[in-house]
């Protein structure tokens, strides 16, 4: 056995490089990346493995192509879309809100608060009232369902079970995504808010695919020769435009009730993962109120999702979004007239989504690897950071992003900074 691997490792060794594959994967969309990259391997292992047994390399490329390379692929892609293109943008309620007091024909404010971050409170603006926004997010996105994405822990086991011998293809990812937010809030009544929601988006992946050969009897060898796969790509564009509505129908004293709906348009381009593969539309009650200087408040929604034509065609690797339950709460505390600190969870469940699950290959329990299952996907984050009075009616925050827990893809710790002004 221990001739037939340095055969196959020789054989691995001459094998067309990687690197003269790149550029026909370069031009390929940003969806395809990872799908492009499993299937190269593959073929390079199954060539690697024919030509040491004299077998024409088609004849054994289906058993290397696991249904299970597939499945990463896919989980990878839809959490991808899923999550990082729906990534929190943060709240567009203004920071400040104001009421029109008809005595003396002037606004004052509604609340000694600045509001939260990631969630909607139930004040609104005031009438005719406007706030621009913009801030910047980065997310770099360390793990998938717990494990690493830079150390090689996403496996695959790829080989003939008859013939005892198996290649181990792991994965190291880097996603980092840089959002900028435009954000812009108009009060039509005391009552009634409209806003928009513009995030330009530049996404980045490098993917590299680490190839070593092992047996069913003796397992991978400590010193293994290992033969790398990469490949690098990004994307940038307008992403997925937000338009948003939110009516407070029960108004009390720095709070109330309030509904809201946020239509989110397909405007970014699914297939190079600015955008949803599909329009979504966000229903939430929100509810707010004040002891003194410190302010709860929570949300509660659904969100429907659709499918575009190039999820629903078949001919991608892009998938629709799924349906979402949302919900989110906190705390902003007003610390001084011009600092406040903000706290704040948000959760989601995403219903019906892919799922990785550690699973035994067919090569043992000792080789383990991800399988694809479907299960509802809930996330959980927690948010701190502040909002800070400098001048006149601006405003500039800066929070942090954390998860509570590590379903699905998650990134230890996002920054996110920003600047609004109330008119």
């Amino acid at each position: 056995m221990s001739r037939r691997i340095l055969l196959i490792v020789a054989a691995l060794s001459i094998a067309l490089p990687s690197g003269a594959l790149a550029q026909d994967a370069e031009q390929r969309p940003l969806s395809e990346m990872l799908g492009d990259l499993y299937v190269d391997v593959a073929f390079k292992n199954a060539s690697a493995f024919a030509s040491v047994f004299g077998l024409p390399p088609h004849v054994v490329f289906d058993d290397f192509v696991s249904g299970r390379q597939f499945d990463v692929t896919a989980a990878l892609n839809k959490q991808i879309a899923a999550q990082v293109t729906s990534f929190p943008l943060g709240s567009s309620a203004a920071g400040f809100t104001w009421t029109f007091v008809p005595d003396s024909g002037t606004f004052q404010r509604s609340s000694d608060s600045f509001g939260p971050t990631f969630v909607e409170r139930a004040l609104t603006v005031g009438r005719n009232r406007f706030n621009l926004g913009v801030n910047f997010q980065r997310a770099s996105f360390d793990q998938i369902e717990g494990r690493n994405l830079g150390d090689n822990e996403i496996r695959v086991y790829t080989g003939v079970r008859s013939v005892g011998v198996f290649f181990e293809d792991s994965l190291n990812l880097k996603l980092t995504t840089d959002t900028v937010g435009i954000f812009a809030n108009y009060g039509v009544t005391d009552h009634f808010d409209l806003g928009v929601a513009v995030p330009i988006v530049h996404v980045k992946m490098d993917a590299t695919l680490t190839t070593r050969v092992g047996s069913s009897s003796g397992g991978v060898p400590a010193t293994a020769q290992s033969f790398l796969t990469e490949r690098s790509g990004s994307s940038s564009g307008i992403g997925d435009i937000i338009g948003r509505a939110k009516y407070n129908f029960l108004q009390k004293p720095l709070g109330g009730l309030a509904a809201g709906v946020d239509f989110r348009f397909p405007t970014g381009n699914e297939l190079e993962l600015t955008g949803l593969a599909g329009y979504q539309s966000k229903f939430y009650v929100a509810a707010s109120g004040s002891r003194t200087r410190i302010t709860p408040h929570a949300n509660f929604g659904y969100t429907f999702s659709g499918e575009s034509a190039a999820a629903s065609s078949g001919e991608t690797f892009v998938f629709a979004p799924p349906d979402e339950w949302n919900f989110a709460g906190g705390v902003d505390v007003a610390a001084t007239p011009r600092l406040t600190v903000v706290g704040d969870l948000v959760g989601r469940t995403l219903r019906n989504s892919f799922r990785l699950e550690p699973t035994a290959s067919e090569f043992g329990p000792a080789f383990t690897e991800f399988s694809l299952n479907e299960y509802n996907l809930r996330q959980t984050m927690g948010t701190l950071g502040f909002k800070f009075n400098p001048r006149s009616t601006a405003l500039v925050s800066a929070s942090v992003l954390f998860p509570i827990n590590h379903q699905g893809l998650t990134d230890n710790l996002t920054y996110i900074v920003g600047i609004d002004w109330a008119f």
